[in-house]
């Protein structure tokens, strides 16, 4: 007998078989699934031992688990027990021949999954189970106790009632027991079990429908069949070998990743079993101080020893997070990641000011740079006035004399007396060259003063428009 291995927080699939594959576990009587789930019930509330799923088949059952510690062997024994009484005390109540001992003396098989795909695979093939052997066309159509589909994990805890057996009388009268999904499968779909539970009905599905198409006409035994099944009958199907390899683990994973993983798990339990040996060796030689290679149960249990550092790398031979300690490192990731949620949009929001502040400030020096252009603009127009008005200016004074209108071309040019306007020049220029002297006339003939002159002028020009000749 090969020494167990168990992997804490690896979700584990036990299997066993009922006495000489008799229908022992087939529902009938109602309280052969009530007994099942009391017993279920009875070894979590002892030892702690997290349930995912359960489903009684005619002659053995599937039940999905996950060891913290050393709970696994003391669990299953405790509830195959209390199965087989019970089973005994519904045999007697029916009047047919008890079986003593119920289940296959061989140990439970233990299957432990090692990766996260290997735990969906043999979820949908226990939930399958019933309808791969023909008992029920859907899992659901299964007595209560002996199925609970994926929606168990979203209604809670299930509430069981004591069996009316005499093994139980000194027992509860209710029990709660808790069906969870695996820590792995979990942390998988980050805590969202309705997705979880969504994805594992659409494959179930999938796969009635390939178990339906592969039966070829054979319908189901149906749950009325099932009811008034003998206890003591069995299958017609070929009796499994003695000498068939059972696997003690599982990879799920395909291609290359899947073969790796296989070749790892495979070399840990050869190295595991070998270090099981040298250390029973040990143990019998006196050496009890020495820790036991980790995983090993029997000598966990047994002899009470310590367990060695696991690997950094190992798949089998190490310890996962429980379920509770997957959630309190969801809560973690939640946070952190709300945390740097809310860090990333303060620096959006800041990005998103500065923008506008950018924005703005460019709009503002768009505006000073255009007003300062119109202000350029402007004092060029003032100047570009200024500069016409200038050259106006400069155009009249320099261009000569302006062009005589037709009215005042028409009227002769009136004769100036020269003598007159040379008397009324006065000399500013000394430098100049003296005039010719003027003729001395008598002091009372000419005028003395400048408006004498004017006067005398002005009768003059009247006295040649009106034609009369000069004196």
């Amino acid at each position: 007998m090969q020494p167990r291995l168990v992997t804490p927080g690896a979700m584990v699939a036990l299997t066993r078989r009922a006495t000489l594959r008799q229908a022992f576990l087939a529902p009938w009587d109602p309280a052969v699934g009530e007994s099942w789930l009391y017993s279920l019930a009875w070894a979590q509330q002892r030892t702690g031992l997290a349930i995912h799923q359960t489903a009684l088949v005619a002659n053995h059952h599937h039940t999905a688990v996950t060891p913290t510690d050393r709970e696994l062997a003391e669990a299953t024994r405790s509830a195959h027990r209390d199965m087989s009484f019970a089973i005994n005390e519904l045999l007697l109540r029916h009047r047919r021949p008890i079986a003593r001992a119920v289940f296959d003396p061989r140990q439970t098989n233990w299957t432990t999954c090692v990766d996260v795909e290997a735990e969906i695979k043999r979820l949908l093939y226990d939930a399958l189970n019933v309808v791969a052997a023909g008992l029920v066309e859907r899992p659901e159509q299964m007595p209560w106790g002996h199925y609970f589909g994926f929606e168990q994990w979203l209604k809670g805890p299930i509430t069981v009632k004591r069996p009316e057996l005499e093994h139980f009388q000194y027992r509860p009268e209710e029990l709660t027991l808790e069906l969870t999904p695996p820590a792995k499968l979990y942390r998988a779909f980050r805590g969202d079990v309705p997705k979880l539970v969504a994805y594992l009905s659409e494959e179930l599905e999938h796969q009635i429908a390939d178990v339906a198409s592969k039966r070829e006409g054979r319908p189901a035994r149906g749950l009325e069949e099932l009811l008034t099944i003998d206890p003591w009958s069995k299958p017609k199907t070929l009796a499994e070998p003695r000498w068939r390899r059972v696997p003690t683990w599982a990879v799920g994973a395909e291609g290359e990743v899947g073969k790796q993983r296989r070749m790892r798990s495979s070399l840990e339990v050869q190295a595991h079993r070998a270090d099981n040996r040298d250390r029973v060796r040990q143990l019998k030689a006196g050496d009890y101080t020495s820790p036991a290679p980790h995983a090993s149960l029997w000598l966990r249990v047994f002899h009470k020893l310590e367990l060695a550092e696991t690997g950094p790398d190992n798949l089998l031979c190490t310890s996962y997070p429980t379920l509770a300690q997957v959630k309190v490192e969801l809560e973690e990731e939640r946070a952190r990641e709300a945390k740097e949620q809310r860090a990333a949009e303060r620096r959006r929001a800041e990005a998103r000011r500065a923008h506008q502040l950018e924005k703005r400030a460019a709009h503002r020096a768009k505006q000073r740079e255009a007003k300062r252009e119109e202000r350029q603009a402007a004092r060029s127009a003032r100047a570009r006035e200024a500069a016409e008005r200038h050259a106006a200016r400069h155009e009249t004074t320099h261009r000569g004399p302006k062009p005589v209108s037709a009215h005042h071309a028409l009227a002769p040019e009136p004769e100036v007396d020269a003598e007159a306007l040379a008397s009324l020049t006065p000399r500013s220029d000394s430098r100049r060259e003296p005039a010719d002297p003027e003729p001395t006339r008598e002091p009372d003939a000419s005028p003395t003063t400048h408006a004498e002159a004017e006067a005398a002028t002005s009768s003059t020009d009247r006295g040649r428009r009106s034609g009369d000749p000069p004196d």
